[in-house]
């Protein structure tokens, strides 16, 4: 993780990362229509893929947390929707 100066030195994830059996990354945006945007597109991928992701949204971050279901565990699954999730942003 690194501290973003123009983002009010707030923490800025750049990568997922493996917490708790589970990928998480946080993307954050400058305002709340592009936050309602972006998780729209990343539901509509998350059909797609068959995905279930968990979604945390405040004033100016999403993040969300993936697993698979089957397993509790991070599957290679997980993986790919997060790679297309990158593209999405």
């Amino acid at each position: 993780m690194r501290i973003n100066n123009q983002n009010k030195k707030k923490p800025v994830q750049d990568e997922w990362e493996e917490v708790s059996g589970k990928l998480i990354r946080t993307f954050y945006f400058s305002d709340k229509l592009k936050i309602k945007n972006f998780v729209e597109k990343v539901k509509k991928l998350a059909n797609k893929q068959n995905q279930t992701p968990e979604f945390i949204v405040q004033e100016n971050y999403v993040k969300i947390s993936l697993s698979d279901e089957l397993t509790g565990s991070i599957g290679d699954c997980c993986h790919i929707f997060a790679l297309s999730v990158d593209k999405l942003k």
